[in-house]
C-alpha cells in the first residue's frame, strides 16, 4: 500500500500560484524542504524586525513553520538517513545566522568545523 506526501505551492509572505482543478480525487501540493523553511523563517524574522507584520501573527507563523520543520526532520529520521548533515553544513556556510537552527542536527565536531569556517570567511 502506497501512501503519496500530499505537496503543497506557495512561501510565507508569498501568495500560492493559481490551482487548476487536479484530475480525479488527488490533490497537488508541494512540502517545502527544512532548507526552504529555515530561510522561510529568516525571511519571516526580517518582516518582524521592519514592523511588516504584527508580531501576533508572526508568533503563529513561526510556530507553524517550526512545526512542519519538526515533522520534515521526522519523516527523514524515520526513513535512517535523517538529516543531511552535509546539506546543513553547506546552509550554514550559505547563510552563517542559520548555525542556531542547524546546530542540534550537527555533531560537536561538525559545529566546530562550520564555526571555524565562517570564522574565517566573516
Amino acid at each position: 500500500m502506497s501512501h503519496d506526501v500530499p505537496k503543497i505551492e506557495g512561501s510565507v509572505g508569498q501568495p500560492a500560484p493559481p490551482h487548476t482543478k487536479p484530475s480525479g480525487s488527488q490533490k497537488s501540493f508541494t512540502i517545502p524542504t527544512v532548507d526552504e523553511l529555515i530561510i522561510q523563517l529568516l525571511r519571516l524574522n526580517g518582516a518582524i524586525a521592519m514592523g511588516a507584520m504584527p508580531s501576533k501573527t508572526a508568533g503563529l507563523m513561526q510556530k507553524t513553520i517550526s512545526k512542519i520543520i519538526d515533522i520534515q526532520l521526522r519523516r527523514a529520521s524515520s526513513s535512517d538517513s535523517g538529516p543531511n548533515p552535509e546539506s546543513l553544513m553547506e546552509l550554514g556556510r550559505m547563510d552563517p545566522r542559520t548555525i542556531n537552527a542547524i546546530a542540534p542536527f550537527l555533531t560537536p565536531e561538525q559545529l566546530q568545523e562550520l564555526m571555524s569556517e565562517t570564522a574565517r570567511d566573516g
